[in-house]
């Protein structure tokens, strides 16, 4: 198979505070690698002909100038993938880490490419300094096991390298064309549509990924009533201000097994920290008792560990999350029948409290205990 080589630039930025952008588009540039001098020839004599500096989005200041340049380089013998990010919809860490976030998203990019073109070579621009470059790098190698296959990624730069140019031009369209900047907004997505090959939205496209890579139908059964019924307390749940933290746990807990790993788990610390960024103040046993424990009172499944808590999708999860239930609470009842045992030998009995009807269903399980 022909060798695509591949050259990606981003528009917006990775950062949650105020000020940064509403949304982080990604395009990556595809050409076949024996048409590439061809191909930068071309975009040399359109450059020249324009009499542009560089192919940027930023640099271009009239709705009439893009249309011109997006128009001429229709001729240009290239294709493109996107990666859309709507950022208000991303959840957890990410928000106070954007250099994990911007790794991240180009990880679902690439995860892409990988699974479209065996033989290829990735061009990014830099981002950061040369250590985060370096790391970025290394992050990528690795979480696609691509140790083996030699320089498939590469840092470059858009002042050098005409080809990210284009990737900027293409990325900073979409990012405006989708906020809605443009008059002729038909006219320039039509331009677009021309070169596209796909665009991945995410996080929205990405829970057919989900069930679709669960192999076994009991797990996937699982998954989907699970998810379903998360989903459905959210829309049913929501127009209630009462639940409105409940609400806020269970969407972040569905954003992370449906468009983060399905297999992680999150620690109850996370989430509480998570509050109180947004100034919700709970206790882990408050935590516990009014989130937790009140989703799970009205049938949403939650299952949890010692690794921490998430949706359950596997019913490998699912027997962990009995298992540790039980063994926990096995044990207070151990401890709960020694302590019974003291107290009710030690006072001959007299102790009123082990008389009262509502002790009644722990001798039950005292004796089966015995058993």
């Amino acid at each position: 198979m022909e060798k695509i080589l591949a050259f990606i630039d981003e528009s917006g930025d990775p950062r949650f505070n105020e000020g940064a952008s509403d949304r982080l588009e990604f395009s990556s540039i595809l050409i076949e690698e024996e048409k590439k001098d061809t191909i930068i020839k071309h975009l040399i004599e359109i450059q020249k002909e324009l009499n542009l500096t560089e192919f940027k989005s930023s640099r271009i200041r009239t709705e009439k100038r893009r249309i011109e340049i997006l128009t001429r380089i229709q001729e240009v013998d290239f294709r493109f993938i996107n990666l859309s990010i709507e950022k208000r919809k991303v959840f957890g860490k990410w928000t106070s880490n954007p250099n994990v976030f911007y790794k991240y998203t180009q990880k679902i990019l690439h995860t892409e490419l990988h699974r479209l073109y065996e033989n290829r070579s990735v061009t990014i621009d830099k981002f950061g300094n040369e250590q985060y470059q370096n790391s970025l790098k290394e992050y990528l190698e690795r979480n696609l096991q691509l140790e083996l296959f030699g320089d498939i990624i590469m840092i470059g730069s858009a002042k050098d390298e005409i080809l990210i140019q284009l990737a900027d031009l293409v990325a900073g369209t979409q990012r405006l064309l989708r906020k809605n900047k443009f008059q002729k907004s038909n006219e320039i997505n039509a331009l677009l549509i021309s070169k596209e090959l796909h665009t991945l939205i995410w996080p929205d496209d990405f829970q057919r990924f989900l069930l679709g890579n669960i192999r076994k139908e009991q797990d996937k059964l699982i998954a989907n009533i699970s998810i379903s019924y998360a989903e459905r307390y959210v829309e049913e749940k929501r127009q209630n201000v009462e639940n409105k933290h409940r609400i806020m746990i269970l969407e972040y807990l569905l954003f992370q097994i449906k468009y983060v790993n399905p297999q992680s788990y999150t620690y109850s610390n996370e989430l509480i920290d998570w509050l109180k960024e947004h100034e919700i103040n709970y206790s882990d046993e408050e935590f516990r008792k009014e989130i937790i424990g009140r989703l799970r009172d009205d049938g949403v499944v939650i299952a949890s560990s010692r690794k921490g808590l998430k949706i359950p999708v596997t019913e490998e999860e699912l027997n962990e999350y009995l298992n540790y239930t039980s063994g926990r609470y096995l044990t207070i009842m151990r401890r709960l029948k020694e302590t019974y045992k003291t107290l009710n030998g030690t006072s001959l009995g007299k102790l009123k409290i082990f008389e009262s009807s509502e002790f009644d269903i722990h001798k039950e399980l005292f004796k089966i205990l015995d058993q």
